[in-house]
């Protein structure tokens, strides 16, 4: 598992696609704060379900497992569509 700064969010995107397997973001309160991250990083709109945050932009959909660990939030998987 990767261990990266939310900084780095951005560079775990390329076009729809989460490029970064597993990871832990060791800098984050919570996962509602990663999403945030996640939403300015990509635009368009970000929301919790569960334990997945779901961003959805006009041209992609991206789900991401996560949940909050000893260490920061994880995130487990990352799943997307797009055009």
């Amino acid at each position: 598992m990767r261990v990266l700064s939310i900084a780095e969010v951005v560079s775990c995107l390329e076009g729809c696609r989460w490029t970064c397997g597993p990871a832990v973001f060791v800098d984050v309160k919570d996962v509602g704060e990663l999403a945030l991250e996640l939403k300015r990083a990509v635009g368009g709109t970000a929301y919790l379900n569960k334990n997945d945050i779901h961003i959805v932009t006009d041209n992609c959909y991206i789900v991401l497992t996560v949940e909050k660990g000893a260490t920061g939030v994880e995130v487990r998987e990352g799943l997307s569509w797009g055009t």
